[in-house]
């Protein structure tokens, strides 16, 4: 008899609000120093899968809900192609996931629904540890000491685990947030532009501006997006607003293969970088963990109302699409997630060259999202753009220069 999971509290708004053309896909990746063995590495996927069944599910129809169901299928890597983040076919694939690579590239492509970027990476870093070990090399540290990969999954949802009412609910009286004016791609296609850093070079110009690294990228993000409204004279009511991702595990302490994040809307002013850098530590140092909390209890709140456990999925469906195209979305420029520094095994260094990431890009709205992750000494910048114009990727680049950084960029352009 298959198993079936409940989804947490994000991975439901996703399946509410999936379309074909859209369902909110996000990428991880890892560029290694070797040739691919794709037998080696069909092999290391067959071996997650059956370590985190909870991630070998598909996506099935209640009544009431949405709902995931064990997965018996095999899913077959896949050749890279110039497309990222594609949307899946929810409705008729057997798989939420899929695992594709290039010469030197392995890249997981997700549905939201089904995890985060912080569960997507520990996935991505079993299934390299896998590979390396099909190859002949010895990866002595256990990933993320989860000795039982399920035990993360099957406890339920992780919000509930932190909510607390008596600290109270988020008020988001937040403006509609201003949008980068740019053509919007043929097809939806996306494009990805890597922007790779020397993190001690970063680590040095943050420390003059007594700041880290996540806050400097994120200031240069809202500085470029500024001097690009700027320089194509899109003023108005509307405030320029990043999106940016907390990563409940590390804030809590606690683990989950489940979505498991929180967020805060930073409103930024100013066109240079010292007034933007003030403007995001000012903002920064409001989100503490009550703050995170608040915006647990407010999304939980609403699913735990009996009216809206009562209501069939299909009307479920409708009113969640409505209100994520006239409000949801519209809430944010665009968001910005910052991995981190990565935990791996030190053996992975003689492996692997540098890690990657990108969000996807919003439903229609917001046309360009970032992530940022970091390996060793290389932190990688990552833009998704929906247009096959590269005037804000440009404006990007000026920002860097202008602080004395360089980057190699990359893009599949």
């Amino acid at each position: 008899m298959s198993a079936w999971y409940k989804l947490d509290t994000v991975g439901a708004i996703y399946a509410h609000t999936a379309r074909d053309n859209w369902n909110g896909v996000f990428r991880l990746s890892a560029v290694l120093k070797s040739k691919i063995n794709p037998l080696f590495l069909q092999k290391a996927l067959d071996n997650a899968l059956k370590n985190f069944e909870c991630i070998n599910v598909r996506l099935r129809n209640g009544l009431f809900w949405y709902y995931l169901e064990s997965n018996s299928s095999q899913l077959e890597i896949e050749k890279d192609c110039n497309y990222p983040c594609r949307p899946f076919d929810i409705n008729k694939k057997p798989h939420l996931l899929r695992l594709l690579y290039t010469n030197y590239r392995i890249s997981v492509e997700f549905f939201h629904g089904l995890t985060d970027g912080g569960g997507g990476w520990i996935f991505l870093k079993f299934i390299l540890k896998s590979y390396f070990e099909l190859c002949g090399f010895c990866i002595s540290t256990d990933i993320d000491c989860l000795n039982d990969t399920n035990k993360c999954f099957n406890i339920g949802n992780p919000y509930i685990r932190i909510a607390d009412y008596s600290k109270g609910f988020l008020k988001r009286n937040t403006p509609k947030a201003y949008a980068i004016q740019l053509p919007k791609s043929i097809g939806e296609r996306y494009y990805l532009t890597h922007f790779e850093f020397d993190c001690k070079k970063l680590k040095a110009v943050s420390k003059h501006f007594g700041i880290g690294i996540g806050e400097l990228l994120l200031s240069i993000l809202a500085l470029s997006v500024n001097m690009y409204r700027k320089s194509v004279q899109q003023f108005g009511k509307n405030k320029t607003i990043i999106n940016v991702s907390y990563d409940l595990r590390k804030r809590f302490g606690l683990q989950s293969m489940q979505n498991f994040f929180g967020y805060a809307l930073i409103e930024v002013d100013g066109f240079d970088i010292e007034s933007v850098l003030l403007n995001i530590k000012l903002a920064l140092q409001r989100v503490d963990n009550d703050y995170l909390i608040k915006g647990v209890n407010t999304n939980l709140a609403s699913q735990t109302k009996l009216l809206h456990k009562i209501v069939p999925r299909v009307i479920k469906d409708k009113i969640l699409n409505l209100a994520y195209d006239w409000y949801g979305e519209k809430l944010a420029t665009m968001s910005f997630s910052n991995y981190g520094q990565a935990a791996v095994p030190n053996e992975f260094f003689n492996y692997v060259d540098r890690l990657e990431s990108s969000c996807g890009v919003a439903r229609g709205f917001r046309l360009v999202e970032s992530s940022a992750i970091s390996f060793g000494n290389k932190t990688v910048l990552t833009l998704c753009v929906k247009s096959e114009s590269t005037e804000f990727e440009k404006y990007v680049g000026l920002t860097i220069n202008s602080l004395g950084l360089s980057a190699i960029v990359n893009s599949n352009r």
